[in-house]
Parts: C-alpha cells; sequence; structure tokens
C-alpha cells in the first residue's frame, strides 16, 4: 500500500485546493511539494480525521468501513464503484463545473473527494488492475 505522501503526489492537482477545504489547510502560495506535505500533516492530526470523519453520512461510513475490512484495506477499483458508484476524475473543469466535492454521485465519490480514498495500481495474476 502507498505511503500517504507518495499518494498525494500522485494525486492530480486540481483536487489538492478541495482536499485543502476539507481538511482546513491553507495552501496559497505553497509549492506542489509544500501543499502535499501541509495536507498529510493535517490527514494525520487526530482531531481534523475526526471532524472529516464526523461529516461523513451513513451510507458513507458504510463504505469506507467494508473497504478497512477488505484484504489490506483495498479492493479492486471496480467492486468499490460497483458497490458504491464510479468517482468522477478530477479536473479543474468538472470541479469548477460539476462541484463533484459538493454534490458526490455515491458514496465512492464522497470518500475520494475528502482525501480518504485513492486509485492505485497493483499487479495481479491477471495484469495490472485499479484498486
Amino acid at each position: 500500500m502507498k505511503h500517504l505522501l507518495a499518494s498525494l503526489r500522485d494525486t492530480e492537482p486540481a483536487l489538492y485546493p478541495v482536499l485543502a477545504k476539507r481538511w482546513r489547510v491553507t495552501i496559497t502560495n505553497l509549492s506542489p511539494q509544500e501543499t502535499v506535505e501541509a495536507l498529510a500533516n493535517a490527514m494525520q492530526d487526530a482531531s481534523i480525521a475526526q471532524g472529516v470523519y464526523d461529516s461523513l453520512d451513513d451510507a458513507q461510513r458504510g463504505a469506507l468501513q467494508t473497504l478497512v475490512g477488505a484484504g489490506g484495506a483495498k479492493m479492486p477499483r471496480m467492486m468499490f464503484t460497483r458497490m458504491y458508484e464510479d468517482i468522477r476524475k478530477p479536473a479543474r473543469g468538472l470541479i469548477d463545473r460539476e462541484k463533484p466535492q459538493q454534490n458526490p454521485k455515491g458514496a465512492a465519490e464522497a470518500l475520494f473527494y475528502r482525501g480518504i480514498v485513492y486509485e492505485a495500481f497493483e499487479q495481479a495474476p491477471t495484469g495490472a488492475r485499479a484498486v
């Protein structure tokens, strides 16, 4: 499983302001690396994390519990999104136009735009797959 910093470095930069607002981080005038570090610090702060967790509804908490209960706290992306809806990929236009962080289509998207879940790739017996 990827480390938090590596996951944030691999995150689409258009998502940084969304995550910063959710995790109460000021990123104005920060470099991308400083932004990643500031977000990682906030995400590891128990009081801030509790507030983010408390903002989840029952369906979102259920999706998170399903993921945590899965082997290694990960599952194939196809399975997770089949159960909890697909995640619209972050891009500046999508975020500005559709505001998925405010209007998530499902529990998976709500968790993604809070920075609680992310997509990575792993090697499976059938080849590379998204998890």
